[in-house]
């Protein structure tokens, strides 16, 4: 990506939009036909979150759940192309949870968990497209 789009911030306002399009739909259909298994590895995730102690550690977790809630889904086609998005997604998560710290993530999630745990797919869909306005401000995008 850095090739075709060498400008990082432009790579960060385009991944913000791409996500925009695709999580708030994997948050809706986690909670509509994600297994319970699936529901309670996103909450042990958030635990996970919580618990970092370090910057690096509270990245990658937020990584893994933004994963796990695309697997939530069951639409491998969203995991896939969150996948390819690795390396950019982690250096928005320096310029977010680096510059301003976890705390503002773990509230996000669990307003997206939650839904998630209560099956109310349009509540997590917009926790989720809330999440992911509010990172795009920290971006300062």
């Amino acid at each position: 990506l850095s090739l075709l789009i060498p400008d990082l911030t432009e790579r960060l306002r385009q991944l913000q939009e791409t996500r925009m399009v695709i999580e708030p739909e994997s948050a809706r259909l986690a909670a509509e036909r994600g297994s319970e298994e699936s529901v309670r590895n996103l909450r042990s995730l958030q635990d996970a979150l919580i618990a970092a102690e370090s910057t690096e550690e509270a990245i990658e977790v937020d990584l893994q759940f933004h994963r796990a809630l695309a697997e939530a889904s069951g639409n491998l086609m969203f995991r896939l192309f969150l996948d390819s998005l690795a390396d950019i997604s982690r250096e928005g998560r320096q310029r977010t949870i680096g510059r301003i710290g976890k705390q503002t993530a773990i509230e996000h999630h669990e307003q997206v968990v939650r839904a998630i745990e209560r099956r109310r797919p349009q509540a997590a869909a917009k926790a989720m497209r809330y999440h992911i306005e509010m990172a795009s401000e920290d971006l300062e995008l």
